[in-house]
């Protein structure tokens, strides 16, 4: 009798081992990481200009750090009521994607997203009215509560940047929970 007890005991051990092992990896759901440019950088006052938003897909969990896959990138100009988007662009990472260290990665919050790395590519406007956006942004490491970007919109058909800036302090990043996809 000791002895099947022990396997007993030894299989049980084994499944709960098991499941909290997998139960402490669960990926977050998707979610949407959205930063604010003003017209005049770091005035709470100057009405928004532009919006970046991210949408990313946890790929991978190593205690507290996941590994977000940036699916989409949507650009907008508030005063065009433009929208720009690009599925997959380019993350200027080893792997591709996003690193990023949680205070808590079972609830990630909108300030654990202050430091996107380089991301670029080229977005079709989703209304098809405007010629594709050319653009790039990257955070800086100096940012410790609010984004620091520098960032480049560019119209292919016009000869300078719609909006660009370097090492701007923006509007506290959003983020949310995705619905399932990009607004």
């Amino acid at each position: 009798m000791i002895g099947l007890g022990t396997r007993l005991g030894g299989a049980l051990l084994l499944i709960l081992t098991s499941a909290i092992a997998t139960q402490a990896q669960q990926l977050p759901p998707d979610y949407l990481v959205q930063y604010s440019i003003r017209e005049v950088a770091g005035d709470p006052n100057s009405p928004i200009a532009w919006t970046v938003t991210l949408e990313l897909t946890a790929l991978e969990r190593q205690g507290d750090d996941i590994r977000w896959h940036v699916h989409q990138a949507d650009i907008r100009e508030i005063g065009t009521h433009t929208t720009w988007r690009l599925v997959d662009p380019r993350v200027d990472t080893a792997s591709g994607d996003w690193w990023v260290q949680h205070v808590d990665a079972d609830t990630p919050a909108a300030g654990d997203f202050i430091v996107p790395p380089e991301t670029s590519g080229c977005a079709a406007d989703v209304a098809q009215l405007e010629d594709d956006l050319d653009f790039s942004f990257v955070g800086s490491e100096q940012a410790t509560t609010v984004p620091i970007l520098t960032y480049s919109f560019h119209v292919e058909s016009e000869p300078q940047p719609r909006k660009e800036g370097e090492d701007e302090e923006i509007d506290p990043a959003q983020s949310k929970p995705s619905d399932g996809g990009a607004q």
